[in-house]
């Protein structure tokens, strides 16, 4: 990576290039005023709070409480993750069809819904394939939620989109790096911190997004429209 970034040269046009690094964090102020790009901040902090938890925890499930061996673990990750992969072409196949707020919405019910399965799992002793069920629905939404949240919120930003997406990869990662080792909060024979924490974060993401998506999407009839609305203006029209 490093080899290539010497040899190949910046193609943006020197009018349309930062005088310096420094000018890439002038727009966070403005960025954060946003509440609509904040309200997409907070949906992907919370829901990969919850993800990165299920990456923590999940090795501690499976062997430690299900006693399945390493490779048996191993096909069960890589299934959940094959979910992801093709979960990941429906927003592009659905595009122009469904809107990315109705998309997203139905994402952050799909964690929501799989996370209390899970819990209630873990409560009642469920056997294996429940687990691998209810976890199954709470993680392969995240596909089609960080296309939409993603493209929501850049939407927003105008020409301020590339320390938008800095932000946002940020937000997506800090909270899961706080909650990982908390999967681990009762012992590695319990799986009850790891499904709380997953129910606790997909709710707090749904929460944000009818909080603070919802009303900027909210069409005539009730439903969710693809645009926003024009009282919620984007970043860039505040610029000017």
């Amino acid at each position: 990576m490093f080899l290539l970034t010497m040899a190949y040269q910046e193609t943006l046009p020197p009018q349309k290039r930062i005088s310096d690094i420094k000018s890439s964090f002038k727009s966070f102020p403005l960025l954060l005023k946003n509440r609509y790009f904040c309200g997409q901040c907070l949906i992907q902090c919370f829901v990969f709070g919850g993800f990165f938890t299920y990456i923590g925890g999940s090795s501690f499930l499976f062997q430690n409480i299900y006693h399945v061996s390493a490779q048996v673990y191993s096909y069960i990750f890589g299934f959940i993750g094959l979910g992801l992969l093709f979960m990941g072409a429906l927003p592009a196949r659905l595009s122009g069809t469904v809107s990315g707020a109705s998309m997203l919405r139905a994402a952050l019910w799909g964690h929501l819904t799989g996370a209390v399965l899970f819990l209630a799992g873990v409560l009642l002793s469920a056997p294996l394939w429940y687990s691998m069920v209810s976890l199954f629905i709470a993680i392969v939404p995240l596909s089609v939620l960080g296309a939409s949240s993603t493209s929501m919120a850049l939407e927003s930003c105008g020409k301020n989109a590339g320390s938008a997406s800095a932000i946002l990869g940020f937000s997506s990662m800090v909270l899961g790096g706080v909650l990982m080792p908390a999967a681990g909060a009762m012992g590695e024979n319990s799986a009850l911190p790891m499904a709380l924490i997953m129910v606790c974060c997909f709710a707090l993401g749904l929460g944000a997004f009818y909080h603070y998506v919802v009303p900027a999407h909210r069409g005539k009839d009730g439903g969710l429209t693809s645009k926003r609305e024009e009282e919620q203006p984007a970043v860039a029209e505040n610029q000017n």
